[in-house]
């Protein structure tokens, strides 16, 4: 981790540097943020963020409905401008059962000149999110908040958790008539564990995020598993030296559809670990598409199927070895200055035969509805109603019913700073 800091340092004192000759840097071109204030009521299993097995941030007791008001999260980007084309991005966040109080999200250098053709280019090097989500806002500068919803879906949450990677990124953008191409290319590290959690937790619904210094703690792991594998897993960190890569290519057709296809893979050393973190092999390919509907509406869908596994052989297998699938879809639509968004979900994931008792597999759905008000310039209200239903195996060895489900009411206030 200290070359990541190393980085992150060396970006704010450059900034620094200069920012206090120039009161243009702090103004609110340059700084931006949210303070998101939750109010949520739910049942079922404890939340995995502390812990338990529950798929939601905030679960229940175990037993009954539990309601609390709590911060969702304070995130606050800055963007000094360097020159005309190129600017930094640091994005800090706080959030509730973070590991740090407050650490970095993103931080970034972007280039991004003028076009002078038809031809847009766009680079990016430092801390990212890998772009994959269509739910979040994705403008370079700005908070990464889901649009339309509180809760993202099983396949953004898991973007947000455990994708986040020490890189460089190009995108090139082109039409060809009224046809919008672009490609994206980026090469990264600091991702070696990423399919940890997906694997020992399960699929999940949250807008947790991975910082600089994130470490997630895990559910309670079966007894081959707790011999080898650490109690917490920590997103962004380099354990093997290997670069990953990740391509996407985007077509967009302006008033019709736009689609998009994303290849992942980190290029994981399965047998490499470093305190017992573990380098996850993760490979996966997401498919997403959006489209105008009838009435206002409009409808977006991402599918992922990908697969990830670690450690040493064992017999036919690895000691994980987990195929995973994912896909939703949301339809939304403006009535008035509001939208509403109805969104489902389904999810699973297989692993190869083990013995009885460590099969991680799991299988479920899951529903949401979502009222979205503006409230003024500044503020935007949001209430939302998420209901998910499982079964995974493994509970079993916990005493714990294999067969679950969640139910959340969700409100969320943000309010721009």
């Amino acid at each position: 981790m200290s070359r990541l800091f190393a980085l992150v340092l060396a970006c704010a004192t450059l900034a620094a540097s200069t920012a206090f000759a120039d009161d243009g840097w702090f103004s609110k071109h340059n700084l931006q943020g949210v303070v998101d204030l939750r109010m949520v009521a739910g049942d079922g299993l404890r939340s995995w963020v502390n812990g338990g097995f529950g798929k939601t941030r905030f679960g229940g007791a175990g037993s009954g409905v539990a309601a609390r008001t709590t911060v969702g999260a304070l995130d606050l980007v800055w963007k000094p401008e360097l020159t005309d084309d190129l600017s930094l991005v640091i994005d800090g966040i706080a959030q509730p059962h973070a590991h740090r109080g407050f650490d970095f999200a993103e931080a970034y250098a972007l280039y991004r000149p003028l076009p002078t053709s038809d031809l847009h280019v766009q680079a990016r090097a430092g801390l990212l999110y890998v772009p994959i989500s269509m739910e979040h806002n994705n403008a370079p500068g700005e908070p990464w908040t889901v649009n339309n919803t509180i809760t993202p879906s099983a396949i953004n949450s898991w973007v947000g958790e455990e994708l986040k990677v020490m890189g460089g990124e190009m995108r090139i953008a082109h039409p060809i008539g009224d046809v919008q191409f672009a490609t994206t290319i980026g090469v990264f590290g600091y991702n070696d564990t990423a399919g940890t959690l997906l694997s020992v937790r399960g699929w999940g619904f949250d807008d947790v995020v991975a910082t600089a210094g994130s470490r997630f703690a895990l559910p309670s792991l079966n007894r081959f598993a707790a011999r080898v594998q650490a109690p917490d897993t920590v997103p962004v960190v380099g354990l093997t030296g290997r670069a990953g890569w990740y391509g996407r290519w985007d077509l967009a057709f302006p008033n019709r559809f736009a689609l998009n296809a994303e290849w992942y893979d980190n290029n994981g050393d399965r047998r490499s670990a470093h305190k017992r973190q573990w380098s996850w092999d993760t490979t996966f390919l997401n498919v997403g598409a959006a489209a105008p509907l009838p009435a206002g509406a409009s409808l977006t869908a991402q599918v992922m199927s990908g697969r990830t596994a670690m450690g040493y052989p064992r017999g036919a297998t690895w000691w994980f070895d987990v195929y995973f699938q994912s896909a939703y879809v949301a339809v939304s639509r403006k009535l008035g200055a509001d939208t509403v968004t109805a969104r489902v979900d389904s999810f699973r994931t297989r692993n190869r035969p083990l013995p009885v008792g460590e099969d991680y597999s799991e299988n479920g759905a899951a529903e949401l509805f979502c009222w979205k008000h503006p409230v003024n310039d500044s503020s935007t209200l949001l209430i939302e109603g998420l209901s998910t239903q499982w079964r995974r195996p493994s509970l079993a060895a916990f005493l714990i019913d294999p067969h679950q489900s969640q139910n959340l009411l969700h409100v969320a206030w943000r309010v721009a700073i």
